[in-house]
């Protein structure tokens, strides 16, 4: 590999870096904006499950990928299920806080849970840092060799 190519490839992951601090800092303060806009409510979370709501497996990557989870206002079964986001597995049949954006069918219910925003926050910060490094790194240039007469 040519030291051209090599510099046009480190420069596309440290653009590949860039792009993911900012995917991961949009999901990490959307979920803790969430969190704090909205109605506090409980919810009992009646299912949750893995499958895709079409149907259609995306291959290796649904399994990283979270449950669907479903539940009613606590005290409330003849409303509509909801749909809950962050739930997670071991939610199943409990009740949880969340807080709730929009009314009637259109409603979302967030789960008030301060694992995951500070992951994501977490991670775009190290992809941030990643890219931050990168970047000044390739604007410095590539390091003079030092040899016996620049030296004395």
């Amino acid at each position: 590999m040519t030291p051209r190519s090599t510099r046009r490839g480190r420069f596309t992951i440290h653009i590949g870096s860039f792009g993911a601090a900012i995917v991961f800092f949009a999901i990490g303060t959307f979920l803790v904006w969430n969190q704090h806009s909205g109605v506090r409510a409980h919810l009992t979370v009646e299912s949750c499950n893995g499958s895709s709501p079409t149907g259609h497996s995306n291959g290796p990557f649904s399994i990283a990928r979270l449950p669907n989870c479903y539940g009613r206002p606590s005290g409330a079964p003849d409303q509509p299920l909801m749909k809950i986001w962050n739930g997670w597995w071991g939610d199943e049949g409990h009740e949880i806080n969340v807080h709730l954006l929009g009314s009637g069918k259109t409603a979302t219910a967030i789960k008030d849970s301060w694992w995951q925003p500070l992951t994501a926050l977490g991670i775009g910060c190290i992809f941030g840092v990643l890219a931050v490094i990168g970047i000044v790194r390739r604007l410095r240039g590539p390091a003079l060799p030092v040899t016996t007469e620049s030296a004395m």
